[in-house]
């Protein structure tokens, strides 16, 4: 059985599934903070109890997952396998972009009043203002706030400029870290970076 992700529902079929004693891979949509690290350490002695397996496919090699994910990445003939789940990134590469900002998202609260869109906002009209030529890339779930971003800002899909952008700034961002991995220069906000778990921190040392 295949799994794209873990939500409710996925997660009911997942345990259910190996209970059954049915061989289970997850395909993991981003990274992973060792702040889950116990929940996953619990879905492999569950596995094991059960007699069955559970494997991870992970987005990219090298992208930070806690231990009990990393110890159980799934591999052939010794070699990692990896699958891209996102919209493949546009080959553009003129660096015709001085920066693009990759919008964050918030599950506590609306993000246009939290301090990680703020920041957004500050460097935005900040980078413009001296003259730099500046994309603005919304999370999907904040398509809304749109209206909020600075009018010389263009609006774009995180896959359509990645690759023209000379740097990619944002908060906690999968992308973030698939484009530091993948070569690209990226900055971190200040107030995501002290937010951000060790075994994430520690892909940038």
């Amino acid at each position: 059985y295949l799994f794209t992700s873990n939500n409710r529902i996925t997660e009911m079929f997942r345990l259910i599934s190996l209970s059954l004693k049915v061989n289970v891979v997850e395909f993991l949509h981003g990274i992973c903070s060792d702040e889950f690290a116990d929940y996953y350490d619990i879905i492999n002695e569950y596995s094991f109890s059960s007699r069955s397996k559970i494997q991870y496919v992970n987005m990219l090699p090298g992208l930070p997952q806690p231990r009990a994910i990393e110890e159980n990445l799934l591999k052939i003939d010794t070699k990692e396998v990896y699958f891209r789940n996102e919209v493949p990134w546009s080959n553009q590469k003129k660096n015709n972009l001085d920066a693009l900002i990759i919008g964050g998202n918030d599950l506590n609260q609306d993000y246009s009043m939290s301090p990680f869109f703020k920041k957004e906002i500050d460097a935005l009209k900040e980078l413009t203002s001296v003259g730099y030529k500046i994309a603005y890339s919304p999370h999907p779930n904040n398509l809304n706030l749109i209206n909020l971003i600075p009018s010389q800002v263009e609006i774009c899909k995180t896959s359509e400029l990645i690759n023209s952008a000379k740097i990619i700034i944002g908060n906690f961002s999968t992308v973030i870290f698939s484009a530091h991995l993948l070569g690209k220069r990226v900055l971190v906000f200040d107030i995501a970076w002290k937010s951000i778990p060790n075994n994430l921190q520690s892909l940038f040392k």
